[in-house]
């Protein structure tokens, strides 16, 4: 798994330390992160390769494969989807939200609210969607 923490504080340590001739070379030492290098970095730790992924979502299979080659950008719903299937908690699913370009999960929304719950008690898609609808959030 990619240690985005550890990189995370070291980098914010660097800038700490650093004047403005340092930011060109600091810049160009980042490492650029897409949520999909994230989100693999899990797959990987489980074994699953990107047919199980699918298997476990109800994301339709041709745009399944177009989010993993780069060439759609997924909503929301379908970034918490293949969160879920990575087991990721509540602080990985925000940062990959957040990578994505998606809002992250927030608490005092409602929708939200049972989405965390769900990931704090490994729900699976399935169960989640089950949930979400018997409270009628919508699934998804």
């Amino acid at each position: 798994m990619i240690e985005i923490k550890n990189d995370t504080e070291n980098l914010l340590h660097a800038l700490k330390h650093s004047s403005r001739d340092d930011l060109d070379t600091i810049e160009k030492n980042i490492k650029s992160l897409s949520f999909l290098d994230l989100l693999n970095s899990f797959y990987q730790d489980l074994n699953y390769n990107k047919a199980d992924v699918i298997q476990q979502t109800t994301i339709d299979r041709t745009y399944a494969y177009q989010i993993f080659d780069g060439s759609k950008k997924p909503g929301r719903d379908k970034v918490i989807q293949l969160c879920l299937v990575a087991k990721c908690n509540v602080e990985n699913t925000n940062r990959i939200l957040t990578l994505s370009g998606n809002a992250p999960l927030y608490p005092k929304v409602k929708r939200d609210l049972y989405i965390i719950f769900c990931i704090n008690n490994h729900y699976c898609v399935s169960e989640t969607n089950y949930l979400l609808y018997q409270e009628e959030y919508g699934t998804l």
